[in-house]
């Protein structure tokens, strides 16, 4: 693990030592034996792992992609169906104002989402508690079984992912 990575927790307990106050909480460190190391936040809010990407990339193409295009797909297929309140187990997804799915997590409640991608942590957090690149719209979102999400991204790799 990287060493950011690993001050990180300490940086960010640290800030309730300046009295700036956040809910923010570390779930996991992730190291290179776990399934998380090779998922970023929307393949890890999705439930997608590293072996189930492997599987529809063999049987589809090494070009499918688990990202803010998959994600609109889902969105416009009505895979993914709004929520007007989250309740515990639904996906948090955040956009940027131009509509593009910059990052996802899970409603616990709270958010819990994987930062980044490989050595990245694990966290639980208020719904603005992450880095103001991950946009400034959060929408909510029933949680598709994981087999219709997994058709979806085979679907997305046959059909309707831009080449």
């Amino acid at each position: 693990m990287c060493e950011w990575a690993k001050s990180l927790p300490a940086k960010i307990a640290a800030l309730h030592g300046h009295s700036i106050g956040h809910s923010i909480e570390l779930v996991k460190l992730v190291s290179p034996t776990d399934d998380e190391w090779h998922q970023h936040c929307f393949m890890w809010a999705l439930g997608i792992t590293r072996e189930d990407y492997k599987v529809i990339r063999a049987e589809v193409s090494t070009k499918v992609k688990c990202d803010e295009n998959f994600i609109k797909y889902m969105i416009d297929e009505g895979i993914l169906k709004p929520l007007t309140m989250a309740v515990v187990g639904c996906l948090v997804i955040y956009f940027h104002t131009d509509g593009i799915a910059t990052h996802a997590g899970i409603w616990s409640p709270g958010v819990v989402s994987k930062w980044g991608y490989q050595n990245q942590p694990i966290w639980k957090h208020g719904k603005w508690e992450l880095p103001l690149s991950y946009g400034e719209v959060a929408r909510i979102y029933e949680m598709p079984p994981k087999e219709d999400i997994l058709a979806a991204l085979k679907e997305w790799g046959l059909e309707g992912m831009p080449n």
